[in-house]
């Protein structure tokens, strides 16, 4: 992966504007189907739910929906920039198919930890049955969250795709516009983190350091998560160092908490505190170390991400450029 968004090239490339639009369709038609996902969604509440199972709070759903409705935003929007060949939607492609990879990855790893609790239930499920369902679940995770986006990392990181897109939006931006793609990657994590509060106000409940916090205490901490994210990508998109200070501590600190977590007691009675029941997320009602896998996933995210931004951080402005200061 290069680490300017926009390097011109001189060099004499195949023309890709054939594969170019035929990435932007596909990613137009994933961007339908997240929208068909939220839709799916907001109908919901409106079927009645199986015997003995609790169905979704609305306030969960109408998460669900954001966050369906936010991802398909962004596949309908890169997907309508790359047929129409713009350098930006090359860039939102890396940096969202980097950040999709990372996620699949971890997603994968928990579903690798589950494996063997999986595999013992067989025995209580008809011959082959569920030995074909968990073939069938690990294989669209690994296609949907591991294979799509290294297709997509690798497809737009090519040196012909680059020449094909900036040959296209030649004159349409400046030349001084570039911008290191790690920390377009740490700045949109940390524009995410915003979010967090908002969470929080729909379900004041969270788990910190081992210990469950509710209402105000809870809100407060997202608060304070979301102010300290908003700060640091903002920073970040100034390239000050500040900036990767802040990201840092933060990810040091909810790694910490994550470990003690871990640590402290048995994850499904500490998420079960938090009012996760185990008729609610199916799942948990057959595998109690679910939970157990999800938090050793995300320690293992959160000690990826400090190391990639220890890898970014060379990309910073220790002190802002003497040209980038106002007149």
């Amino acid at each position: 992966m290069g680490n300017d968004l926009s390097e011109p090239s001189s060099l004499p490339y195949p023309d890709r504007r054939g594969w170019i639009i035929a990435a932007g369709v596909i990613e137009i038609l994933l961007g339908l189907g997240f929208l068909l996902l939220a839709a799916f969604m907001a109908i919901l509440p409106l079927r009645t739910p199986p015997p003995g199972r609790v169905p979704p709070s609305v306030a969960a759903i109408l998460v669900a929906v954001g966050v369906y409705v936010l991802i398909a935003a962004c596949f309908l929007v890169a997907g309508t920039g790359s047929v129409l060949r713009k350098n930006w939607a090359r860039i939102v492609m890396l940096i969202g198919s980097s950040l999709w990879l990372l996620f699949g990855l971890m997603g994968s790893l928990v579903s690798f930890l589950m494996l063997p609790r999986m595999l013992e239930m067989r025995r209580a499920a008809p011959p082959g049955v569920h030995h074909q369902a968990i073939a069938f679940v690990i294989s669209i995770e690994v296609i949907l969250g591991i294979l799509l986006p290294l297709g997509f990392l690798i497809f737009y990181t090519r040196k012909s795709v680059k020449a094909t897109f900036l040959a296209a939006t030649a004159g349409d931006e400046p030349p001084s516009a570039s911008f290191p793609i790690p920390l377009a990657i740490v700045a949109i994590f940390e524009a995410l983190g915003i979010s967090a509060v908002l969470f929080l106000l729909v379900r004041p409940v969270t788990v910190a350091f081992g210990f469950i916090v509710h209402g105000w205490k809870a809100v407060l901490i997202g608060l304070a998560y979301s102010v300290f994210s908003g700060m640091a990508a903002w920073l970040i998109y100034k390239r000050r160092l500040a900036g990767w200070n802040i990201a840092l501590i933060k990810a040091l600190v909810a790694g910490g908490s994550v470990a003690l977590s871990v640590s402290a007691q048995n994850t499904a009675a500490l998420m079960a505190q938090t009012g996760w029941q185990p008729q609610q997320p199916g799942m948990t009602q057959w595998f109690p170390q679910m939970m157990h896998a999800i938090f050793i996933g995300a320690t293992v995210w959160i000690g990826a991400y400090v190391l990639f931004l220890i890898y970014a951080r060379k990309f910073f402005f220790a002190k802002p450029p003497a040209d980038s200061a106002p007149a």
